[in-house]
C-alpha cells in the first residue's frame, strides 16, 4: 500500500460523483465526539440476536472534504430491560494505510471481515482508493 494519499482536493470530484457532503458526529466513549463533513464511502453490518439481546458491529468509512479518511467501528447491543449500550471507535487518518493500520489494530492486528468489506466498498465507490483494495507485490 502507498503511504500517501496524492489526490489534493477531492472535495470537487467527490461532490461529482457522491453527491453534496454531509455532516456527520460520530460519538466517542471517553473523548470528544468528531464531527466532519463528508462522504460514507463504505459501510458493512453484522447482527446475531437471541430472545431477549440482539447485537451487532457497524463498520463505517468516510471521506472528509479535507481529504481525511475517518474510520468507525460502533459495536452495540440491545438488552430486554437494560436498553441500548454501544461503543464507538473512531480515527481521522491521513493516508489508506493508516487507515488499513487503524482497521486492523481494531481487532487484534487482522483485518476483520466487517472491516475488509467496508473497506473494499471504500475502495469500490471512491476512484482515489481503488488502488488500495488490494496488497500490491512485484
Amino acid at each position: 500500500m502507498t503511504a500517501a494519499w496524492p489526490y489534493t482536493s477531492p472535495s470537487r470530484a467527490a461532490e461529482q460523483l457522491l453527491g453534496a457532503p454531509r455532516e456527520v458526529r460520530i460519538p466517542r466513549n471517553g473523548d470528544l465526539d468528531l464531527w466532519f463533513k463528508g462522504w460514507c464511502l463504505g459501510h458493512a453490518e453484522g447482527r446475531k440476536g437471541a430472545a431477549t439481546t440482539t447485537s451487532g458491529v457497524d463498520v463505517d468509512i468516510y471521506l472528509t472534504v479535507g481529504k481525511r479518511l475517518v474510520a468507525h467501528v460502533c459495536q452495540w447491543s440491545l438488552r430486554e430491560g437494560a436498553g441500548l449500550a454501544e461503543d464507538h471507535r473512531v480515527a481521522a487518518l491521513e493516508s489508506p494505510s493508516q487507515a488499513i493500520s487503524w482497521l486492523k489494530q481494531d481487532n487484534a492486528g487482522r483485518l476483520g471481515y466487517l472491516a475488509k468489506r467496508a473497506w473494499v466498498q471504500a475502495c469500490a465507490t471512491w476512484p482515489g482508493l481503488q488502488s488500495e483494495a488490494v496488497e500490491r507485490v512485484e
